[in-house]
């Protein structure tokens, strides 16, 4: 199989469409599942568009994905071209990844029209759009609800913004039913229109909040009616299996930090006058090509060339390169223009049939055992019933599950 060592762009256009569809891929353990539980939904692909943005290098990986894009009115397959992210690399090396991918997907998707986000490792239920369509009537921004994870059981992106007793500033993640109003979600399952996408501010967040909490917090602050159906539950992949929508428990983290991440580097928030910013790319500079840049089918650039960085931008929002240091010059400008502050959102309505029900997968019952009683897998190692995560012995296993699932 032969190692994708550049970046590669294919569309098939089959004329305008009702939907598309953004993924971006990174997992390929996760190809299979992922697209089985979407063609199992009630997104109808002959009227709709694809966008599989394949943040990697991996020919392989490449190769998986395709098949999956036959049957879609207009598909697009993105390929970055950089050597794939380490899954469980450190949050801020991630995190920088991610915005790359996130700017470049703005410049891939239509200007307007109804979008849905998800994510590789998401289990979609049956009824997504239904149910999405339905919360979107009275918002912004629909979500459905996914459990974290990354240790903490929780309902991951689905935030309440309150403050406590002590005058502290929280985000609440809650266990709820029905349909109702956050203030940030996360993109695993966002159906929005792709203008309110495409306003979205991808290049600062809070290193403690994560990115897409941040990114639709301030979304949110904004203006932004973000609604929820905690009954549209999504599975979430692991290596070792399905986290259920049942799973989640309460949570909530302070979000007083001044500092923020962007993806050409770390600085101190921009009202902090006693640290300067670090230095960023002038528009006035060459652009080094770091990969060679493919755009119908033919070489436009080739790897170390020196371009315009006028050339460099207009190419970064198209999405033909994913260059983090380029996310600040590609999307400048006004976040969020024209969005009006909501003071009282309206009360949503239920509606007169109610929507099926997909039968997501339940979590076990969690028993806390003693240590003695817990078991190895093949490799040695002690895995957590319920969200996965694996420990060397039986102590930890038995502390963690007493801690997070009891």
């Amino acid at each position: 199989m032969p190692n994708f060592a550049t970046a590669a762009h294919e569309r098939r256009d089959g004329g305008a469409c009702d939907l598309t569809v953004v993924v971006p891929i990174t997992r390929a353990w996760a190809v299979s599942q992922f697209f089985a539980a979407l063609d199992a939904s009630d997104v109808p692909r002959e009227t709709s568009a694809i966008i599989a943005y394949v943040d990697s290098d991996d020919g392989a990986l490449v190769s998986a994905v395709r098949p999956h894009l036959e049957g879609w009115r207009t598909a697009v397959l993105h390929v970055s071209g950089w050597a794939p992210p380490e899954d469980n690399a450190p949050a801020n090396r991630r995190r920088k990844r991610h915005a790359a991918m996130r700017l470049a997907l703005r410049g891939l998707m239509p200007r307007a029209g109804a979008v849905l986000m998800l994510e590789d490792d998401t289990l979609v239920p049956r009824d997504v759009l239904a149910r999405l369509t339905h919360v979107l009537a009275g918002a912004d921004v629909a979500t459905g609800a996914q459990v974290g994870r990354w240790g903490v059981v929780r309902c991951n992106g689905l935030w309440h913004e309150t403050t406590r007793g002590d005058g502290r500033t929280v985000l609440v993640s809650r266990i709820g039913t029905g349909i109702g109003y956050v203030d940030a979600c996360g993109l695993y399952a966002m159906l929005t229109d792709a203008s309110v996408y495409r306003a979205l501010d991808f290049r600062t967040w809070h290193q403690d909040a994560g990115q897409d909490v941040s990114v639709t917090l301030r979304a949110s602050r904004a203006g932004v009616r973000i609604g929820v159906d905690y009954d549209c539950g999504c599975g979430h992949l692991t290596p070792k299996g399905i986290i259920s929508p049942s799973a989640a428990t309460h949570f909530e983290r302070t979000v007083d930090m001044l500092t923020i991440e962007t993806p050409s580097g770390p600085f101190w928030a921009p009202d902090d006058p006693l640290v300067k910013k670090e230095a960023a790319m002038n528009a006035r500079d060459t652009y080094t090509v770091h990969q060679r840049i493919i755009k119908g089918g033919a070489v436009l650039h080739g790897k170390g060339a020196q371009i315009p960085m006028t050339e460099a931008v207009e190419l970064a929002r198209q999405g033909f390169i994913s260059d983090p240091a380029l996310g600040p010059l590609a999307y400048q400008g006004q976040v969020l223009p024209g969005v009006e502050a909501v003071a009282d959102a309206p009360a949503f309505e239920t509606p007169e049939v109610p929507l099926a029900q997909y039968e997501t997968p339940v979590a076990p019952p969690v028993e806390v055992k003693a240590q003695y009683e817990y078991e190895p897998d093949e490799q040695g190692l002690y895995i957590c019933p319920v969200c996965f995560k694996s420990y060397k012995t039986p102590e930890g296993i038995a502390k963690h599950v007493a801690a997070k699932h009891a």
